[in-house]
């Protein structure tokens, strides 16, 4: 007899969601090019929101499952952190309809509150040991494919890949750097920054999964190993230093951890060396470490200009006044060197401290467990993942409201570890690791 499991079939929504997310950049500036939309072409808007219809679908699946179950628990157990985000929505809203433009204003809002529509449905997907690690593979086979191509972008096809794929003939300045002759990888994504982030949040999920994934330590280190190379070279061919700084602040989280994380970090720090030199990109690191870099320069300026803004109005001028995805709408608004500086400009001091906070009681609640020696390796393996997870998303250098994939990610992640965090203890679910 031919029946469906609803609940593995919720399982697997994240599952479809991320093997298209990472390709979502590429594919809708292609289309938009071929096919001649401009940037704020109806067309092109309906296209890109796929995402959101799929996620509703996800949710109204979830209610289905809970009508059929007919279950007397909560339809979702509140936790202080879906408290925060709820808080911080509202508050968002707040400023929204404060906006000199609502239209625009909401944009801003969408920009900002997007990811948590994912955290959302990590709160309502329970991931088991299995789900964990199978996902886990998956977000590393999705790095390992969009590092190649990355490399194949600037090896095969050099600037030529811009006028080719998106019809833009002069690169970004983006896409360029001091010293260097080539072209900076974005892959897929919108930015060499965003490709970059991935390539991070792929090489602490292959940590996570070295610690919970049983097999032969030569399996393990022989396939996270090759894995490891691949996304290291995806990362350098970026030259992103937000991201090279964010694995460094990473790995001195592990080394406090575990001394062998902190060799480990020298091994990478050594291909790092040697890499850089291959690609003939040593000289553009050291005029950026030096501070001579422009790049660099003009970004401790915006930074200083944001604070200066805050200053000068501290509970915030409203949404869509500046960002990225204002500037579609605006090309004079300012875009400050960070999605936080552009929340503490428009939310002010309350919009600010929600993202800190957020931040923070997802970190310390982690932290917390994965320091509790009474808990199975595998659930203090997924505890110091996502406070890896929160590493590099709070000290991210830029939000690109457009490719919006690691912030996704990452927040689903951490919805699906509060689940997972509230079933143990409310003993719901017994999760042998």
């Amino acid at each position: 007899m031919f029946s469906i499991n609803l609940r593995r079939l919720l399982v697997w929504f994240p599952y479809l969601l991320f093997l298209v997310i990472p390709f979502h950049v590429f594919i809708s500036l292609y289309l938009s090019f071929k096919m001649g939309w401009g940037i704020n072409d109806i067309r092109l808007i309906l296209f890109k929101m796929w995402k959101e219809i799929f996620l509703i679908l996800g949710f109204l699946l979830f209610f289905i499952l809970k009508i059929l179950k007919l279950k007397k628990v909560p339809i979702l157990q509140l936790h202080k952190v879906d408290v925060l985000v709820l808080s911080f929505s509202l508050i968002g809203m707040l400023y929204t309809l404060g906006g000199a433009d609502f239209g625009i204003a909401m944009w801003s809002y969408r920009s900002i509150t997007y990811m948590f529509l994912f955290y959302f449905l990590g709160r309502i997907v329970d991931f088991e040991k299995g789900d964990w690690v199978k996902f886990g593979f998956t977000i590393l086979a999705l790095g390992v494919i969009t590092s190649i191509i990355g490399v194949i972008q600037v090896e095969y096809f050099g600037p030529e890949f811009h006028a080719i794929f998106y019809g833009e003939d002069k690169l970004h300045y983006v896409f360029t750097s001091a010293d260097y002759d080539k072209l900076r990888a974005s892959s897929t994504f919108v930015s060499v920054h965003e490709f970059g982030l991935f390539m991070i949040l792929c090489l602490f999920s292959s940590v996570f999964l070295f610690i919970i994934w049983k097999g032969s330590k030569v399996t393990k280190y022989v396939t996270l190993g090759l894995i490891n190379l691949i996304l290291l070279v995806g990362l350098i061919y970026s030259l992103s230093r937000s991201s090279f700084l964010i694995l460094i602040i990473g790995f001195l989280f592990l080394s406090i951890r575990k001394l062998q994380y902190l060799i480990f970090g020298l091994v990478v720090a050594l291909v790092f060396y040697y890499a850089l030199d291959f690609i003939g990109a040593f000289d553009s690191f050291r005029t950026v470490a030096s501070g001579k870099d422009p790049s660099t320069q003009g970004h401790s300026s915006i930074i200083f200009t944001a604070i200066t803004d805050f200053l000068s109005n501290p509970i915030g001028i409203g949404l869509g006044e500046v960002g990225v995805v204002v500037r579609r709408f605006k090309p004079e608004a300012i875009q400050y060197e960070g999605e936080f500086f552009n929340i503490l400009v428009q939310m002010g001091v309350l919009g600010a401290s929600f993202v800190v906070l957020m931040s923070y009681k997802v970190f310390t609640i982690s932290n917390r467990e994965f320091k509790n020696q009474e808990n199975e390796i595998g659930f203090r393996a997924i505890s110091l993942y996502i406070s890896l997870l929160v590493i590099s998303l709070f000290f991210r250098d830029l939000i690109l409201p457009r490719d919006q994939m690691n912030f996704s990610l990452g927040w689903f992640y951490i919805g699906a570890y509060l689940t997972l965090l509230t079933n143990r203890k409310s003993g719901l679910m017994e999760f042998k690791f």
